[in-house]
């Protein structure tokens, strides 16, 4: 509906900043359904990915609406790469430090879904995160290691063929927590591959008891 995109592309430069991030919200949900306005709605979002109670609804939407520009894919991926730690304050918590960094990267992964017809420019940059990203968010840690970087991997199926032997490594190094999100990820990506079959096949004689092993 043009009236309501319309109505969206106006929010955005209100002068209320939840506002502004319920519209980007919205927009993102719309994808690139938004009436031929892409343009002037990727106008609007760039002002305020550098804001910290903005960026992470305006660069979902900016991914989302723009997922089709090859230049909004670089930034976004270009965001995903392992850069030196930024430590900040936060704006509503002055005495709670914050690596930036960490906080952009993450968000840049969870905008990656939004680029599932552009694996070959994705999965690379998902690849060294596997290593090169150490979560913060203990909402993200519930599932194993790499579960953030794993989900959004899983998301791209075959796709993502090229990341099957980084995540079964994990497997191998994974002595503690139960890794749910890369067993998720092989599943959806290649667990029949002859290449990380015999990493599977060794976690598992590893983590089952010993007379389940037996019996097997």
């Amino acid at each position: 509906n043009p009236n309501v995109v319309e109505g969206l592309i106006g929010r955005l430069s209100a002068p209320t900043t939840s506002i502004r991030c319920a519209s980007a919200y919205a927009l993102a949900e719309m994808g690139t359904d938004v009436c031929e306005q892409t343009e002037r709605i990727l106008a609007l979002l760039q002002p305020m990915l550098p804001s910290e109670t903005e960026f992470r609804n305006a660069l979902r939407a900016f991914a989302a609406v723009g997922r089709n520009h090859a230049w909004v894919r670089q930034k976004v991926i270009e965001m995903a790469k392992p850069r030196p730690p930024i430590m900040r304050s936060s704006t509503d918590f002055p005495d709670y430090k914050y690596d930036a960094v960490a906080m952009e990267r993450s968000v840049a992964f969870d905008s990656m879904p939004y680029f599932l017809d552009y694996a070959d420019e994705c999965i690379p940059v998902l690849i060294d995160a596997l290593t090169s990203f150490e979560e913060y968010d203990s909402d993200e840690m519930y599932d194993g290691p790499a579960g953030r970087v794993s989900y959004v991997l899983g998301q791209f199926g075959p796709k993502a063929h090229a990341a099957a032997i980084p995540l079964a490594q994990l497997l191998v190094e994974s002595q503690d927590d139960y890794p749910k999100a890369v067993l998720n990820a092989l599943a959806k990506i290649a667990t029949d591959s002859p290449e990380i079959l015999p990493m599977l096949e060794a976690y598992r004689a590893r983590t089952q008891p010993e007379d389940d092993v037996s019996q097997a």
